[in-house]
């Protein structure tokens, strides 16, 4: 999630997802939520440019059911929250985020999921190799998937997937980067012992920029992309308090309008969960990847124009939990992206880059079963070549109250 979305979300986002967590097998959820938050530098300009702070307002309200089947389940979360500046009351909007979910089975050896999601939010500011404006700007994104695994003899198994997801902008000015895709992998899956699970997989995307390039009065030629990769990976889980997953991919993609942004190479990524002790948690993840083109499916991740148009980019991410008390909970997130860069309408030969360094410290209390306070700080500084992304520093406090029923 871009940075200035997460900062409006800080405290409702954390919220939410405690929810959810604490909702486990119980049939249903509801409840509400409000928000303050500080924003420094709102429009995520240079330190030279005008002071722009504002002060968030945010409601929001969370539902959730879920239906069990035999050995089917059903789920539905979901959250709609309303945000009013103090300042800048043109930036008022309604954002949402809804994903519904079936896990089916049948017989011992079929099994799979249906995923479908949506989700509503303002785009960020100065997201660097894309236009730069203060306006207001309402990005949506969807998805869909449909998995199926099915067990072979012996310690085999084949699966694969489909899926769609596609992201617009309300503004105009960002017409261009409007995208679609779909994909589709098959993959082998070898699993020796409990702990390791191996598989080799081939994956494969098309999708397109319809309105790339203006030719005319309402009329576009777009920038269609398609992108094939073989992926190698591995899941090791040595005890209940440690797991590491691995993916190294092999690859091409190729664009017919912006050329710039083809890419053959290798990617990756590595991540592990570790908990030394019941109180403490620590996370991490190293990746490398390019951008629209390169979206896992399996992954649920939204389209984002901040790394999207990325021609590739590195990005690590180290994250610690801290169960102070039984209802006191402490968290950290460390983040550093590191982009390579073509020119906004890739159509040329140049290329940047540049690097951004977050940092993220909150507290939740759990005050009753259902009640939760939660605050947090986080601050975000990019460097790099403002010929492709304009560097800026901007932090942000903010807490949130929520109460659920159960």
């Amino acid at each position: 999630m871009p940075l200035l979305r997460r900062i409006l979300w800080l405290a409702l986002a954390t919220g939410a997802a405690q929810a959810q967590a604490q909702a486990g097998d119980e049939p249903w959820y509801a409840g509400g939520s409000l928000g303050l938050t500080r924003i420094d530098n709102l429009y995520r300009v240079s330190d030279a440019e005008t002071e722009n702070s504002d002060t968030v307002r945010s409601a929001t309200l969370l539902a959730g059911v879920q239906a069990r089947l035999g050995r089917h389940r059903w789920k539905l979360d979901s959250r709609v929250s309303q945000n009013d500046y103090q300042r800048n009351s043109d930036l008022r909007n309604l954002s949402y985020s809804a994903t519904t979910s079936w896990d089916w089975a049948s017989g011992s050896r079929l099994s799979g999921q249906v995923l479908l999601g949506s989700q509503r939010s303002l785009a960020p500011f100065n997201p660097g190799n894309a236009p730069v404006t203060n306006q207001k700007n309402i990005e949506r994104s969807d998805r869909a998937r449909v998995y199926a695994r099915y067990g072979l003899a012996g310690l085999w198994a084949v699966d694969g997937s489909v899926g769609a997801n596609r992201r617009d902008y309300s503004l105009a000015l960002y017409d261009r980067y409007d995208y679609s895709q779909r994909n589709a992998d098959i993959g082998l899956r070898y699993q020796p012992s409990p702990p390791l699970g191996l598989r080799l997989a081939s994956r494969h995307s098309r999708g397109s920029y319809p309105r790339h390039t203006v030719t005319g009065v309402g009329s576009f030629q777009a920038d269609r992309f398609s992108r094939q990769d073989l992926d190698a990976s591995l899941t090791w889980t040595p005890g209940p308090e440690h797991q590491v997953s691995l993916r190294i991919s092999d690859g091409h993609s190729r664009h017919t309008e912006a050329a710039a942004r083809d890419y053959r190479g290798r990617s990756g990524q590595l991540s592990t969960t570790w908990a030394p002790t019941s109180k403490l948690l620590f996370q991490a993840q190293l990746s490398r990847d390019t951008g629209d083109d390169s979206r896992l499916v399996d992954q649920g991740q939204f389209g984002s124009i901040n790394s999207s148009n990325s021609r590739s980019y590195d990005s690590l991410q180290l994250q610690a939990v801290y169960s102070l008390t039984a209802k006191v909970t402490l968290d950290a997130s460390l983040t550093q992206l590191r982009r390579e860069l073509v020119d906004q309408f890739g159509l040329l030969s140049a290329t940047g880059r540049d690097r951004s360094n977050s940092a993220s410290l909150g507290a939740r209390w759990a005050f009753d079963r259902n009640g939760l306070l939660s605050c947090q700080l986080s601050t975000d500084r990019r460097t790099g070549a403002a010929g492709f992304s304009l560097p800026f520093s901007a932090s942000s406090t903010g807490c949130s109250l929520q109460y659920m029923l159960r």
